[in-house]
């Protein structure tokens, strides 16, 4: 019997790649990213390092980055990280082979998820936001904060403070 895709309802999605994936692909990254071969792949991505809200652990996680201005870098995740830096925002960032401190801020304001997300599509391109299911700029170009790719999606600001 052959295997059938689930159906799949408008305005949901799917990781670019299977959960599981990220259990080998994470750690790729995060050997990439402290090696001397980081610049193949450190101008878009970067390790945060960050402190466990219950636990007082410290982990460590890949996230892709866009640099906002000079000293600011923003982040999206879906996955329930975040949660820790409303606690503790302070984090370490291994960025672009150098380790960095930051503060991280978690955006709500919607000015500045636009801007974010503005930037985003002018950097990577739209085509990326739409492999990305963040196509959510409308036909007049405005930005649709209620799509669901925005709505589950936490968007996080980092000011960066100097060397670790």
């Amino acid at each position: 019997m052959a295997h059938k895709q689930p159906d799949v309802q408008e305005g949901t999605s799917r990781p670019p790649i299977p959960k599981i994936a990220y259990l080998v692909v994470n750690p790729l990254m995060k050997l990439l990213l402290r090696s001397p071969l980081h610049g193949l792949i450190s101008d878009d991505l970067m390790l945060i390092t960050f402190t466990g809200r219950k636990s007082g652990n410290t982990y460590t996680t890949p996230v892709g980055y866009i640099l906002m201005e000079e000293g600011v870098l923003m982040i999206f995740t879906e996955s329930p990280w975040w949660r820790n830096l409303d606690a503790v925002p302070e984090v370490t960032l291994r960025l672009r082979g150098e380790r960095v401190k930051g503060r991280a801020e978690i955006i709500e304001d919607p000015d500045q998820i636009r801007a974010y997300l503005r930037k985003m599509a002018e950097k990577r391109g739209e085509e990326m936001l739409e492999r990305m299911e963040m196509d959510v700029f409308d036909q007049q170009g405005g930005i649709d904060l209620d799509h669901p790719a925005v709505q589950r999606r936490k968007f996080i600001r980092i000011q960066l403070e100097g060397k670790a």
